[in-house]
Protein backbone atom coordinates (compact mmCIF):
# COMPACT_ATOMS: atom_id res chain seq x y z
CA UNK A 1 0.00 0.00 0.00
CA UNK A 2 1.20 3.52 -0.73
CA UNK A 3 0.20 6.95 0.40
CA UNK A 4 1.50 10.15 -1.16
CA UNK A 5 1.42 13.75 -0.08
CA UNK A 6 2.74 16.69 -2.04
CA UNK A 7 4.26 19.71 -0.35
CA UNK A 8 5.41 22.91 -1.95
CA UNK A 9 8.70 21.55 -3.25
CA UNK A 10 9.07 20.41 -6.87
CA UNK A 11 9.66 16.84 -7.99
CA UNK A 12 13.15 15.40 -7.81
CA UNK A 13 13.36 14.52 -11.49
CA UNK A 14 13.59 17.54 -13.76
CA UNK A 15 15.36 18.26 -17.05
CA UNK A 16 18.37 20.24 -15.89
CA UNK A 17 21.68 20.79 -17.58
CA UNK A 18 24.81 19.74 -15.64
CA UNK A 19 26.63 22.72 -14.19
CA UNK A 20 23.54 24.86 -13.85
CA UNK A 21 23.16 26.64 -10.51
CA UNK A 22 20.50 24.47 -8.87
CA UNK A 23 19.24 23.23 -5.54
CA UNK A 24 20.48 19.80 -4.45
CA UNK A 25 17.70 17.29 -5.04
CA UNK A 26 17.64 14.69 -2.30
CA UNK A 27 15.52 11.60 -1.80
CA UNK A 28 15.57 10.68 1.89
CA UNK A 29 14.37 7.22 2.94
CA UNK A 30 12.84 7.58 6.41
CA UNK A 31 11.99 4.66 8.65
CA UNK A 32 13.18 2.26 11.32
CA UNK A 33 16.01 -0.30 11.36
CA UNK A 34 15.25 -3.59 9.56
CA UNK A 35 12.66 -1.91 7.32
CA UNK A 36 14.33 -2.57 3.96
CA UNK A 37 15.98 0.79 3.26
CA UNK A 38 19.02 -0.77 1.58
CA UNK A 39 16.79 -2.56 -0.91
CA UNK A 40 14.97 0.59 -2.00
CA UNK A 41 18.30 2.40 -2.15
CA UNK A 42 19.67 -0.26 -4.53
CA UNK A 43 16.53 -0.16 -6.64
CA UNK A 44 16.70 3.62 -7.03
CA UNK A 45 20.48 3.74 -7.37
CA UNK A 46 20.41 1.23 -10.23
CA UNK A 47 18.80 3.84 -12.48
CA UNK A 48 20.87 6.52 -14.28
CA UNK A 49 19.01 9.45 -12.70
CA UNK A 50 20.05 8.61 -9.12
CA UNK A 51 23.15 7.92 -7.08
CA UNK A 52 22.97 5.89 -3.86
CA UNK A 53 25.76 6.09 -1.28
CA UNK A 54 24.15 4.27 1.64
CA UNK A 55 23.25 5.52 5.11
CA UNK A 56 25.10 8.80 4.89
CA UNK A 57 24.71 9.50 8.62
CA UNK A 58 27.65 7.06 8.99
CA UNK A 59 29.90 9.13 6.72
CA UNK A 60 32.45 10.01 9.43
CA UNK A 61 32.67 6.47 10.80
CA UNK A 62 33.23 5.03 7.33
CA UNK A 63 35.78 7.66 6.39
CA UNK A 64 37.65 7.29 9.67
CA UNK A 65 37.60 3.48 9.61
CA UNK A 66 40.03 3.36 6.72
CA UNK A 67 42.26 5.95 8.39
CA UNK A 68 42.67 3.32 11.12
CA UNK A 69 43.24 0.66 8.49
CA UNK A 70 40.13 -1.37 9.23
CA UNK A 71 37.27 -2.52 7.06
CA UNK A 72 36.25 -2.46 3.43
CA UNK A 73 35.57 0.98 1.97
CA UNK A 74 33.56 1.63 -1.21
CA UNK A 75 31.49 -1.01 -2.99
CA UNK A 76 33.22 -0.02 -6.24
CA UNK A 77 36.43 -1.57 -4.86
CA UNK A 78 38.25 1.72 -4.44
CA UNK A 79 39.93 2.98 -1.29
CA UNK A 80 39.16 6.29 0.36
CA UNK A 81 41.86 7.87 -1.80
CA UNK A 82 41.29 6.00 -5.07
CA UNK A 83 37.49 5.80 -5.33
CA UNK A 84 36.80 8.39 -8.05
CA UNK A 85 33.57 9.48 -6.37
CA UNK A 86 34.31 9.62 -2.64
CA UNK A 87 37.83 10.96 -3.06
CA UNK A 88 36.33 14.02 -4.75
CA UNK A 89 33.57 14.33 -2.11
CA UNK A 90 36.25 14.13 0.57
CA UNK A 91 38.32 16.89 -1.04
CA UNK A 92 35.22 19.08 -1.26
CA UNK A 93 33.69 18.35 2.14
CA UNK A 94 36.32 16.76 4.41
CA UNK A 95 35.91 13.66 6.54
CA UNK A 96 35.69 14.66 10.20
CA UNK A 97 32.12 15.83 10.77
CA UNK A 98 29.85 13.68 12.97
CA UNK A 99 26.41 13.13 11.42
CA UNK A 100 24.96 10.23 13.42
CA UNK A 101 21.84 11.10 15.42
CA UNK A 102 21.89 11.34 19.20
CA UNK A 103 21.08 8.00 20.87
CA UNK A 104 18.02 7.04 22.87
CA UNK A 105 16.51 9.49 25.31
CA UNK A 106 19.12 12.20 24.87
CA UNK A 107 18.15 15.83 25.37
CA UNK A 108 18.37 16.33 21.58
CA UNK A 109 15.74 13.68 20.95
CA UNK A 110 13.54 14.89 23.81
CA UNK A 111 13.72 18.39 22.32
CA UNK A 112 12.79 17.02 18.89
CA UNK A 113 9.80 15.27 20.45
CA UNK A 114 8.62 18.50 22.07
CA UNK A 115 8.99 20.37 18.79
CA UNK A 116 6.97 17.74 16.97
CA UNK A 117 4.19 17.76 19.55
CA UNK A 118 3.96 21.54 19.73
CA UNK A 119 4.91 22.41 16.15
CA UNK A 120 7.27 25.10 17.47
CA UNK A 121 10.76 25.67 16.08
CA UNK A 122 10.60 23.33 13.09
CA UNK A 123 10.44 25.71 10.14
CA UNK A 124 13.53 27.84 10.68
CA UNK A 125 16.08 27.28 7.90
CA UNK A 126 19.57 26.47 9.15
CA UNK A 127 22.80 25.08 7.75
CA UNK A 128 23.73 21.63 9.07
CA UNK A 129 26.68 19.27 8.55
CA UNK A 130 24.43 16.59 7.04
CA UNK A 131 22.86 19.10 4.69
CA UNK A 132 26.27 20.40 3.59
CA UNK A 133 27.47 16.84 2.96
CA UNK A 134 24.49 16.09 0.73
CA UNK A 135 25.02 19.29 -1.23
CA UNK A 136 28.66 18.30 -1.76
CA UNK A 137 27.66 14.79 -2.87
CA UNK A 138 25.07 16.21 -5.25
CA UNK A 139 27.60 18.62 -6.74
CA UNK A 140 30.12 15.82 -7.35
CA UNK A 141 27.44 13.48 -8.70
CA UNK A 142 26.15 16.05 -11.19
CA UNK A 143 29.69 16.74 -12.35
CA UNK A 144 30.69 13.09 -12.78
CA UNK A 145 27.32 11.68 -13.89
CA UNK A 146 25.34 14.29 -15.84
CA UNK A 147 22.21 12.10 -15.91
CA UNK A 148 21.89 12.14 -12.13
CA UNK A 149 18.90 14.12 -10.86
CA UNK A 150 18.98 13.22 -7.18
CA UNK A 151 21.01 11.67 -4.37
CA UNK A 152 19.41 8.86 -2.34
CA UNK A 153 20.15 8.87 1.40
CA UNK A 154 18.87 5.95 3.52
CA UNK A 155 19.88 7.39 6.91
CA UNK A 156 16.25 6.86 8.09
CA UNK A 157 16.55 8.79 11.38
CA UNK A 158 14.15 11.66 12.01
CA UNK A 159 17.08 13.69 13.38
CA UNK A 160 18.87 13.37 10.05
CA UNK A 161 15.64 14.09 8.19
CA UNK A 162 15.31 17.29 10.21
CA UNK A 163 18.90 18.25 9.41
CA UNK A 164 18.16 17.94 5.69
CA UNK A 165 14.62 19.32 5.56
CA UNK A 166 15.60 22.71 6.96
CA UNK A 167 18.90 23.04 5.06
CA UNK A 168 18.86 25.97 2.59
CA UNK A 169 19.45 24.98 -1.02
CA UNK A 170 17.95 21.48 -0.79
CA UNK A 171 14.79 20.25 -2.51
CA UNK A 172 13.65 17.23 -0.58
CA UNK A 173 11.46 14.24 -1.41
CA UNK A 174 10.80 11.71 1.36
CA UNK A 175 10.04 8.01 1.05
CA UNK A 176 8.58 6.83 4.36
CA UNK A 177 9.31 3.10 4.19
CA UNK A 178 7.26 0.98 6.61
CA UNK A 179 7.67 -2.71 7.34
CA UNK A 180 5.18 -4.70 9.41
CA UNK A 181 5.87 -3.93 13.09
CA UNK A 182 5.86 -7.53 14.32
CA UNK A 183 8.34 -8.46 11.58
CA UNK A 184 10.62 -5.66 12.77
CA UNK A 185 10.28 -6.92 16.35
CA UNK A 186 11.13 -10.41 15.12
CA UNK A 187 14.26 -9.05 13.40
CA UNK A 188 15.36 -7.32 16.62
CA UNK A 189 14.86 -10.54 18.58
CA UNK A 190 16.61 -12.66 15.95
CA UNK A 191 19.70 -10.46 16.29
CA UNK A 192 19.81 -10.66 20.07
CA UNK A 193 17.82 -7.51 20.81
CA UNK A 194 14.61 -7.10 22.74
CA UNK A 195 11.31 -7.37 20.92
CA UNK A 196 9.69 -4.80 23.22
CA UNK A 197 12.41 -2.29 22.35
CA UNK A 198 11.91 -3.05 18.66
CA UNK A 199 8.15 -2.52 18.92
CA UNK A 200 8.58 0.73 20.88
CA UNK A 201 11.14 2.06 18.41
CA UNK A 202 8.96 1.09 15.46
CA UNK A 203 5.80 2.66 16.92
CA UNK A 204 7.27 5.94 18.15
CA UNK A 205 9.63 6.33 15.22
CA UNK A 206 7.03 5.87 12.49
CA UNK A 207 4.45 8.06 14.27
CA UNK A 208 7.00 10.85 14.66
CA UNK A 209 8.13 10.56 11.03
CA UNK A 210 4.51 10.81 9.91
CA UNK A 211 3.94 13.82 12.17
CA UNK A 212 7.15 15.53 10.99
CA UNK A 213 6.20 15.14 7.33
CA UNK A 214 2.79 16.65 8.04
CA UNK A 215 4.14 19.49 10.19
CA UNK A 216 6.57 20.63 7.51
CA UNK A 217 4.26 19.74 4.60
CA UNK A 218 7.08 17.80 2.94
CA UNK A 219 6.72 16.20 -0.44
CA UNK A 220 6.46 12.55 0.61
CA UNK A 221 5.22 9.09 -0.20
CA UNK A 222 4.68 6.16 2.16
CA UNK A 223 5.68 2.72 0.87
CA UNK A 224 4.96 -0.71 2.34
CA UNK A 225 8.06 -2.91 2.33
CA UNK A 226 6.25 -6.15 1.49
CA UNK A 227 4.47 -4.52 -1.46
CA UNK A 228 7.88 -3.37 -2.71
CA UNK A 229 9.31 -6.90 -2.45
CA UNK A 230 6.45 -8.68 -4.19
CA UNK A 231 6.28 -6.17 -7.03
CA UNK A 232 2.87 -4.66 -6.32
CA UNK A 233 2.07 -2.69 -9.52
CA UNK A 234 0.40 0.19 -7.66
CA UNK A 235 3.46 0.62 -5.42
CA UNK A 236 5.92 0.75 -8.30
CA UNK A 237 3.66 3.01 -10.34
CA UNK A 238 3.37 5.44 -7.43
CA UNK A 239 7.14 5.54 -6.82
CA UNK A 240 7.83 6.05 -10.52
CA UNK A 241 5.32 8.89 -10.73
CA UNK A 242 6.71 10.41 -7.54
CA UNK A 243 10.34 10.43 -8.70
CA UNK A 244 10.09 10.29 -12.47
CA UNK A 245 11.94 6.99 -12.68
CA UNK A 246 11.21 3.57 -14.22
CA UNK A 247 11.60 0.99 -11.46
CA UNK A 248 10.54 -2.50 -12.47
CA UNK A 249 10.94 -5.47 -10.13
CA UNK A 250 11.28 -7.92 -13.02
CA UNK A 251 14.46 -6.12 -14.11
CA UNK A 252 15.78 -5.33 -10.63
CA UNK A 253 18.40 -8.09 -10.34
CA UNK A 254 19.91 -7.38 -13.76
CA UNK A 255 19.97 -3.63 -13.22
CA UNK A 256 21.40 -3.80 -9.71
CA UNK A 257 24.12 -6.33 -10.55
CA UNK A 258 25.05 -4.26 -13.60
CA UNK A 259 25.46 -0.99 -11.68
CA UNK A 260 28.76 0.25 -10.33
CA UNK A 261 27.59 1.56 -6.97
CA UNK A 262 29.54 3.86 -4.66
CA UNK A 263 28.06 2.63 -1.38
CA UNK A 264 30.07 3.28 1.76
CA UNK A 265 27.62 2.61 4.61
CA UNK A 266 24.50 0.67 5.50
CA UNK A 267 23.65 -3.03 5.44
CA UNK A 268 27.08 -4.58 4.92
CA UNK A 269 25.96 -7.92 3.49
CA UNK A 270 23.73 -6.35 0.84
CA UNK A 271 26.30 -3.66 0.13
CA UNK A 272 29.01 -6.23 -0.58
CA UNK A 273 26.72 -8.37 -2.73
CA UNK A 274 25.34 -5.53 -4.88
CA UNK A 275 27.48 -6.65 -7.82
CA UNK A 276 26.14 -10.21 -7.49
CA UNK A 277 22.52 -9.40 -6.66
CA UNK A 278 20.26 -12.45 -6.84
CA UNK A 279 16.86 -10.79 -6.79
CA UNK A 280 14.29 -9.60 -4.30
CA UNK A 281 12.76 -12.20 -2.00
CA UNK A 282 10.32 -11.30 0.76
CA UNK A 283 10.57 -13.26 3.98
CA UNK A 284 8.41 -12.67 7.02
CA UNK A 285 10.57 -12.67 10.19
CA UNK A 286 8.89 -15.06 12.65
CA UNK A 287 7.88 -13.42 15.90
CA UNK A 288 8.11 -15.88 18.78
CA UNK A 289 6.48 -13.71 21.41
CA UNK A 290 6.08 -13.97 25.15
CA UNK A 291 2.52 -13.42 26.47
CA UNK A 292 3.31 -9.77 27.23
CA UNK A 293 4.89 -9.21 23.81
CA UNK A 294 1.93 -10.83 22.08
CA UNK A 295 -0.54 -8.67 24.02
CA UNK A 296 1.35 -5.48 23.05
CA UNK A 297 1.59 -6.64 19.45
CA UNK A 298 -2.17 -7.25 19.27
CA UNK A 299 -3.17 -4.10 21.18
CA UNK A 300 -0.69 -1.58 19.72
CA UNK A 301 1.27 -2.87 16.73
CA UNK A 302 -1.54 -4.37 14.66
CA UNK A 303 -3.68 -1.17 14.75
CA UNK A 304 -0.60 0.82 13.73
CA UNK A 305 0.14 -1.67 10.95
CA UNK A 306 -3.31 -0.93 9.56
CA UNK A 307 -2.78 2.80 9.98
CA UNK A 308 0.49 2.70 8.04
CA UNK A 309 -0.73 0.16 5.48
CA UNK A 310 1.97 -2.35 6.43
CA UNK A 311 1.02 -5.83 5.25
CA UNK A 312 2.13 -9.02 6.96
CA UNK A 313 1.31 -11.92 4.63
Amino acid sequence: MIEASTGSQPAGAQNLEPGRDEAARIVFVAGISFSGSTLIGLLLGSRPNAIFGGELKDYKRRMQSEVRGSGHFCSCGGSRETCPFWSEVQSLYGLDTELSPAPGFSWQNLLMGLKLLTGVGLREKRATPHGRLLKAIYEVARRQYPEVRYVVDTSKSISNLDAIARMPGIELSVIHLVRNGTSVAGSYKKRGGRALYGMATWSIGNLFIQLYIRRLKLRAIRVDYRSLCVGDPATYRAINEFLGTDLDLSQAAERISGTRFHIVSGNGKVRRSASNFQGVHYSHSPFEASPLERWIADAVIEPLNRRFGATSQ
